[in-house]
């Protein structure tokens, strides 16, 4: 009896246990399902409050779009226009200035205009907005450069010069054209006194937009690169192969990738008449350059290689002064030429070459040298070192230049020399230079014969035949 008793006491306890654990498991598993639906419901209301916040967000935004607009409204109704100097659009260099607009190669000034404006585009998207360009306002970007030097020659022989200053306007007046003009003088080419205007030109043409643009104006025409280092002497191969006209130029610019291709060509009348067609325009060069960059185990390097031609060398600028005041001096025929330089740098350094020739002799009846008809021809090697003197950089350069059959142009037959640049403030240049010049023997003579054969010599020139070391101690200062 009391088997069964336990017996039956044993299965309602077991019945009892199964029955509170199947309640609590059930208990827990609502609790479970409320407190998730407590989180859902405030994960709910948080998702309800940061929908609000955001559309209350763009709602100020687009408010705020609406003031901007207005006030971009308000200022381009008061403006007509902006002047300032070119460092305001950002074409200035913290150091030297070698963007500015002053600084940029004469031969292809244009082109440095052309960049100029791509850099005020950039300016006003950031000022103004996208539409900037569409509903421009017009640009006077000034720049310039004043020159001092202290000349030594010898303890008796030394002086000081107000070497050359210039002033530069660069104006874009639409979306297409742009115009350039610069006025000042240079000691080594014009008296002190004369104030005169050296480049003016129209350009149309918007890099941002096409590749092709197209100049009308006095310029210097696509032949060469006569850039330097040199404060004090240049390469010679400038001496004979500049040429500045009143000329039509066309060019096309592209960059890719690290890749640019400069191709150009300008047609003009010219300074020194043909006897034959000289009323014609008849006279041409074209220019061709290609540049690189890229980087070898982290180090810079680029080169630049530039090719041109002409059809007429006789218009250098150094030959025709020369010739033009000598019993209207004119060509049976003209000396075509060609020029050819290369620079290529690695990480700091820099080396550059450049030749110019002319490819057949001048006339017996234009121009001789010492009896024979000229041919002439220069070159120059150079090398620069860039790095810095306290936290400022500054260039170490050295030079070597040489030439045959070029008295007519200069009476320096070949010249070295080196030098240091230091970018002693902004946009101030302080550069110390040592040079020895070589000069024509005493017995150079130089003879040109006018058309009419029966004419004299009409041109004669002596030289020292010595060597002339000169030491300067140049200032130069841009805006």
């Amino acid at each position: 009896m009391k088997y069964y008793c336990i017996k039956n006491l044993i299965k309602k306890s077991l019945f009892s246990s199964v029955l509170l654990f199947t309640f609590s498991s059930q208990f827990s598993y609502l609790n479970a399902n409320q407190d998730q639906n407590k989180n859902q419901n405030k994960n709910h209301e948080e998702i309800y409050n940061l929908r609000n916040r955001a559309n209350n967000l763009e709602t100020e935004v687009e408010k705020l779009k609406i003031e901007v607009q207005k006030s971009r409204d308000v200022r381009r109704s008061r403006v007509s226009g902006v002047v300032a100097t070119a460092g305001y659009f950002g074409l200035g260099a913290y150091y030297d200035g070698s963007s500015l607009i002053v600084l940029q190669p004469e031969v292809h000034r244009d082109l440095g205009v052309l960049n100029g404006v791509r850099a005020m585009v950039k300016h006003d998207v950031e000022e103004w907005g996208g539409d900037a360009v569409d509903n421009m306002i017009p640009h006077i970007a000034i720049s310039g450069y004043v020159e001092s030097q202290a000349e030594f020659q010898s303890m008796h022989d030394s002086s000081i010069k107000l070497n050359s200053a210039e002033l530069d306007f660069a104006g874009w007046v639409s979306k297409w054209m742009t115009g350039y003009t610069n006025f000042g003088f240079d000691d080594r080419q014009t008296p002190l006194s004369n104030f005169e205007m050296f480049l003016g030109f129209i350009t149309i043409g918007n890099l941002n937009y096409s590749d092709w643009f197209l100049t009308a104006g006095q310029l210097y025409v696509p032949f060469g690169y006569f850039a330097t280092g040199m404060s004090k002497i240049g390469p010679l191969p400038k001496a004979i192969g500049r040429i500045k006209e009143r000329t039509l130029k066309l060019g096309y610019y592209n960059e890719y990738l690290g890749h640019t291709f400069y191709l150009s060509g300008s047609a003009y009348r010219g300074k020194l008449q043909n006897s034959f067609s000289h009323k014609e325009i008849d006279q041409f060069a074209t220019s061709l350059k290609l540049r690189k960059e890229w980087k070898y185990k982290h180090s810079p390097m680029i080169y630049d290689l530039t090719f041109s031609f002409t059809n007429n060398l006789a218009e250098a600028d150094n030959l025709w002064v020369n010739l033009k005041n000598q019993n209207n001096f004119k060509l049976r025929r003209y000396a075509p030429g060609v020029e050819a330089a290369g620079k290529f740098t690695i990480a700091k350094t820099s080396f550059r070459v450049e030749y110019v020739n002319t490819i057949k002799n001048y006339s017996k009846f234009d121009l001789t040298q010492n009896g024979h008809a000229v041919k002439p021809r220069a070159y120059a090697y150079e090398i620069n070192y860039d790095t810095t003197f306290r936290n400022r950089p500054i260039s170490f350069n050295a030079i070597y230049t040489s030439g045959n059959d070029i008295a007519v142009a200069i009476p320096i037959k070949k010249q070295y020399g080196v030098s240091a640049t230091w970018h002693v403030y902004d946009y101030t240049l302080l550069s110390a230079e040592f040079a020895n010049r070589k000069f024509y023997s005493k017995n150079t003579v130089v003879a040109g014969n006018a058309f009419d054969p029966s004419a004299k010599a009409i041109l004669m020139k002596s030289f020292t035949g010595k060597n002339d070391k000169i030491a300067s101690v140049t200032i130069d200062v841009y805006f």
